[in-house]
């Protein structure tokens, strides 16, 4: 007998035949076909390590046909060559087919997100994941160690060169850099990199900074005057917001719970400046809370929006402005209330940029001087609301 034939022992037509007694059959190089009833399948024969006897199954006839069973033999023989179990060499192979289907650049998104998101202030975990959903829809599908240079230029080209272009790609950046640092991605240059890759390949002229166009102080009261004169939430959502110097998602999403007494009180968790903020409430300030009369309980919106307990549109102020046909900015009057304080109030300029919740000296001097100020923000609110009022 050939050496060829005393390796494949079985045939096509045999294996077709119909009746076959039960046993088992050796096709030799360790593959054997199990014969029960009607079922047959097929097994790798081999001694691991340990000198222990094992069983590799192959999977049945004749979904796995004889040819195929050959290939899977042949494979287990190569693994065996190499001195590894071939059981647990498939094992291992299945596990890490599964991971990689598992850490898909979204997955590891989402592992990221919120292994950060409690040192975040949720507007942070928010953008985020909108960033997924959003402008990443072709990436988060992809296993992450396969993101390369044209998924992340793909990616950020239609909004480079805007703040959600560099916010997107140092996102992007994070999130490959912590793959690597969990071993779901090799170490390498992280093709989100801006410095000497991501500048290179998506270069963008140096833009002139653009501030928010802003009211002329003098002219502040002339517009309290005319929000007085509406109805509705949204403009007396605006009063509030320039008599506090607020920041328009500040006071769209103001609760009650932020209302303590006679200051407005944002914890550090929810502040752009991860600090505490506190805004001292002048009399006209307390008089706009004061027109509120719905529910009051701590979780409860301030100024509620059309939706049930939605807040209020992120273009309400901007409406109210277009309807006084003035071109300016909501958040342009934080910047006529810093002005007003300094060339009209005789405030110092470090008093009013707390007042309006920056973060004002270095990190030294801070450690130092630890005090909130509240009594100097007071009198600057109260002069404020006093020239606001007065005026309208």
């Amino acid at each position: 007998m050939s050496m060829a034939r005393a390796v494949n022992k079985l045939t096509d037509t045999w294996l077709k035949r119909a009746q076959v007694k039960p046993g088992i059959y050796s096709d030799g190089g360790s593959l054997y076909l199990r014969v029960a009833g009607d079922t047959r399948s097929w097994f790798y024969i081999y001694v691991d390590g340990r000198g222990k006897r094992r069983e590799m199954g192959l999977g049945g006839y004749p979904s796995v046909s004889l040819s195929i069973a050959r290939e899977k033999a042949r494979d287990a023989r190569d693994v065996r060559a190499k001195g590894l179990d071939p059981i647990e060499h498939r094992k291992a192979a299945k596990e890490a087919a599964m991971r990689a289907e598992r850490q898909t650049f979204g997955c590891v998104a989402d592992e990221f997100i919120t292994a950060n998101s409690a040192r975040w202030v949720p507007a942070q975990t928010d953008r985020y994941k909108g960033y997924c959903a959003n402008w990443l829809k072709d990436v988060v599908g992809l296993p992450v160690e396969t993101v390369d240079d044209d998924h992340v230029v793909d990616a950020l080209r239609p909004v480079w060169g805007t703040p959600t272009g560099a916010y997107l790609r140092s996102f992007i950046e994070r999130v490959l850099d912590f793959s690597v640092a969990k071993r779901y991605r090799p170490k390498g240059l992280n093709p989100a990199r801006i410095k000497g890759h991501i500048a290179v390949l998506l270069p963008q002229p140096r833009a002139a900074t653009v501030h928010h166009a802003a009211l002329a102080w003098a002219g502040v009261g002339d517009v309290m005057r005319s929000l007085q004169g509406m109805a509705g939430e949204g403009a007396r959502a605006f009063r509030l917001t320039i008599l506090c110097g607020l920041r328009q998602k500040e006071a769209r999403e103001l609760r009650w719970r932020h209302v303590k007494d006679d200051r407005l009180v944002f914890p550090a968790s929810e502040y752009k400046t991860r600090r505490e903020h506190v805004v001292p409430l002048s009399a006209q300030a307390k008089a706009v809370l004061a027109e509120i009369k719905s529910n009051r309980e701590p979780e409860a919106l301030v100024f509620k929006g059309r939706l049930h307990d939605r807040p209020l549109s992120s273009h309400t102020f901007e409406y109210l402005l277009a309807d006084l046909e003035l071109a300016v900015k909501p958040h342009g009057f934080r910047t006529s209330l810093a002005v007003w304080g300094v060339e009209a109030g005789g405030f110092a300029d470090d008093i009013m940029q707390r007042c309006l919740g920056h973060v004002v000296g270095t990190e030294v001097s801070r450690a130092y001087q630890r005090s909130d100020f509240f009594e100097a923000k007071r009198g600057v609110f109260d002069a404020w609301g006093n020239h606001c009022i007065a005026q309208a």
